[in-house]
Parts: C-alpha cells; sequence; structure tokens
C-alpha cells in the first residue's frame, strides 16, 4: 500500500511538472503574441497621426486652391472690362 502511495504521488507530481511546463510554454507563447500587437497598436496610432496631418494638409491646399481660383476669375473679368474699355477708347479716337 505504501509503494502505491508512492508511486501515485510520483505520477502526480511527474503529472504536476508537465502541467507546470505547459503553463510557461503557453505564456511564453502568449507575451511572445503580444509584443507584435503592442508593436502593430503603436503603428496603427503613427498611421493614423500621419493620415490626420495629411487630411490637414490637403484641406489647406483646397482652401488655398480655390482663393487662387476665385482671384484668377476675377482678374479675367478685369481683363475682359480693360480689353472693352481699350477698344471703345480707340474707336472713339479713331472715328473722331
Amino acid at each position: 500500500m505504501k509503494d502505491e502511495l508512492i508511486s501515485q504521488r510520483n505520477g502526480f507530481s511527474l503529472q504536476l511538472q508537465k502541467q507546470n511546463s505547459e503553463i510557461s510554454r503557453l505564456k511564453l507563447q502568449l507575451s511572445v503574441s503580444a509584443t507584435p500587437s503592442n508593436e502593430m497598436d503603436s503603428r496603427i496610432a503613427s498611421l493614423t497621426q500621419t493620415l490626420v496631418l495629411k487630411q490637414q494638409a490637403l484641406e489647406c491646399l483646397t482652401t488655398e486652391r480655390n482663393a487662387l481660383r476665385l482671384q484668377l476669375e476675377k482678374i479675367e473679368v478685369n481683363i475682359i472690362i480693360y480689353e472693352f474699355l481699350l477698344e471703345n477708347i480707340f474707336c472713339n479716337v479713331v472715328h473722331k
């Protein structure tokens, strides 16, 4: 009976060691897989920040482009008006 209990104890000890070893292996695997996740989160945050900055720059450039288009339209209208006035002045000078 004593030998049987010793044998059971040794069996349980061996089983406990195997389970502890498996737990250690799984913890290591979990920590290794967690590291890329942190790196991935960092990369996503960095890319998101870059995207926001580029969107803001694009909005600024679009606003500036639209303002320049309006200025160009005003200048074109002024050119047409000046050409018309010059033609009228030239015609009046020639006809007099």
